[in-house]
């Protein structure tokens, strides 16, 4: 039963650090569409195609 907990630990562990990341990735590319003075309208198109692809399996 440890071993499950410290997996669920490590899966938690490793969600967050996805979060975390794609924060940082959104705050960048907001940044960049700032410097090239482009309004934010959503995520890139191949950043959507990668979520719907993950999602579908």
């Amino acid at each position: 039963m440890p071993s499950t907990m410290g997996l669920g630990f490590m899966v938690g562990v490793l969600g967050v650090l996805f979060l975390f990341h794609a924060a940082y990735s959104t705050i960048q590319y907001r940044g960049l569409l700032k410097i090239m003075e482009e309004e934010f309208s959503g995520p890139p198109m191949n950043v959507s195609l990668i979520v719907l692809d993950l999602i579908l399996g």
